[in-house]
């Protein structure tokens, strides 16, 4: 039986929901980075980031290559991760989480913690960005943007509700401009 991309990053150990960003540094960390290669626009909020995403997405026509992640997805997983408006193939996907794999489950062994279904998607698609060269990745996230701190922006739109989402979280404005700055 052939390795299965999608219902490796779907096995329900993966999908227990945690903030912090712990997990992901780990996760990166033991990746070598691949997030320090790439160039970030986030847009963060409850409604409307998919039209904004795609909106951003469509720098492809000055002629950059443009990566798209979003989350959740409507039709298939694989819309999840997009360059230049394309989803990920099925063999590139299964060669990016391949490429997880590995990190996740020695993470998993060592601390007996391990990245949750977001995080695993999210490093799947750094790597699938930094692998084909995407100039720009647009980056829409829910609440899980905390997540994608990690990442050295160069612009984010903050939608709709996501004041609700700090305040919810317990997460203090400070912190999260102290975050950006460093």
């Amino acid at each position: 039986m052939s390795f299965d991309p999608v219902a490796w990053i779907n096995t329900p150990r993966w999908q227990t929901s945690r903030l912090g960003l712990d997990r992901m540094v780990d996760l990166l960390d033991r990746m070598g980075r691949p997030q320090d290669d790439l160039r970030f626009v986030h847009v963060a909020g409850t409604n409307g980031k998919g039209s904004t995403c795609a909106y951003l997405a469509s720098m492809q026509a000055a002629g950059l290559r443009v990566g798209l992640f979003t989350s959740p997805y409507i039709l298939r997983f694989e819309e999840r991760i997009r360059v230049n408006g394309c989803d990920i193939a099925q063999g590139e996907l299964a060669r990016a989480v391949e490429t997880v794999r590995p990190h996740a489950e020695a993470m998993e062994a060592a601390c007996g913690d391990h990245p949750t279904e977001f995080e695993l998607m999210c490093a799947v698609a750094l790597v699938h960005f930094r692998a084909v060269g995407c100039d720009i990745v647009v980056m829409g996230v829910g609440i899980e943007w905390i997540v994608m701190m990690e990442v050295k922006l160069e612009g984010i739109i903050m939608e709709g509700m996501v004041i609700e989402w700090i305040l919810m979280v317990g997460l203090v404005l400070e912190w999260i401009i102290m975050v950006w700055v460093e």
